[in-house]
């Protein structure tokens, strides 16, 4: 790795000390095994944030190399299933049906929510430039980030706009009804993480930044205790 890393806020790297895991915006080597690290976020992924003794050890390691290890032996008597991004256990057919279905349904939902996200920063696919920005309805009930001051729409011509715009005709044609074979760009999970990360750094520097408040730590939240 180069000495230092700049690496947004998309939890690309994360530490593990003890028993929480933490996620890294920048690190940067001071000798030996010992790390400089800025900006954490601490209790990753339903961990608990804890006091760490001086001097503990910690692994910083890329998200992207972690592999989840699942094996049917590791619960007796139950068959494993995944699908839609989810794994689960199940012990009958009615079970596996209605986990097929509920993942397809928010495998379909992510999607839509993603073309949403890319369409409200302005973002769309054209056939002649590949990139361009999404037709405003003046006066009707359409919505974006325009209509938040001080947002603005994301550059058509800047870093990442072919990314989200491909991912936008992906989920278009992927969701709302049957293709096949239709030659869309991939939506593959890594693909729509990619996507979400620029959406999400628009959001933070746009409509959240300029009034102190931190999107990802607004996302994490847990909700207000309450019925819903």
């Amino acid at each position: 790795s180069p000495p230092l890393r700049q690496l947004g806020f998309s939890q690309a790297v994360l530490l593990f000390i003890g028993s929480e895991i933490l996620s890294v915006e920048s690190y940067v080597a001071a000798g030996g095994t010992l790390m400089n690290v800025a900006n954490l976020r601490r209790g990753r992924y339903g961990t608990t944030p804890a006091d760490h003794a001086s001097g503990a050890r910690g692994w910083l390691i890329y998200r992207a190399d972690l592999v989840a290890l699942t094996h049917v032996a590791f619960t007796t008597g139950q068959t494993t299933v995944r699908t839609g991004g989810i794994h689960a256990l199940t012990e009958t057919t009615p079970d596996w049906i209605a986990l097929r279905c509920a993942s397809n349904a928010m495998w379909e939902g992510r999607l839509v929510a993603t073309r949403w996200l890319i369409d409200f920063i302005g973002i769309k696919a054209d056939k002649a430039t590949g990139v361009a920005l999404r037709n405003r309805k003046i006066g009707q009930h359409d919505w974006d980030i325009e209509n938040l001051r001080p947002g603005s729409y994301f550059n058509p011509s800047g870093p990442g706009s072919q990314t989200l715009a491909d991912i936008w005709l992906g989920c278009t044609r992927a969701s709302s009804h049957p293709t096949w074979k239709s030659g869309h760009p991939s939506v593959k999970p890594d693909r729509l993480n990619a996507a979400l990360e620029i959406v999400m750094n628009h959001l933070q520097r746009e409509l959240y930044g300029p009034f102190g408040h931190d999107l990802e730590a607004l996302a994490m939240a847990a909700p207000p205790p309450g019925n819903y």
